[in-house]
């Protein structure tokens, strides 16, 4: 579990440029190993699903996920 936390700050960036808001993450990552062949791992980011922007004109982010599988031979 890891929590990042991002104070506001100004962006300029060509035509856009405003003042990004402070935000707060929670991130969760784990992983399981089956066996000496099979691993799973999970990422969790934004966990709390709190909408928010990381650059001035860019997309409003919420929770994303992945799923990994690895098998080793």
């Amino acid at each position: 579990l890891k929590v990042k936390y991002v104070p506001s700050f100004r962006w300029e960036a060509g035509v856009f440029a405003g003042d990004i808001l402070a935000y707060t993450l929670v991130n969760l990552s784990g992983g399981y190993r089956m066996n000496q062949n099979l691993s799973f791992n999970l990422n969790i980011t934004n966990l709390l699903n709190r909408k928010h922007y990381e650059i001035f004109g860019g997309s409003i982010l919420g929770r994303r996920g992945t799923l990994g599988v690895t098998y080793a031979f």
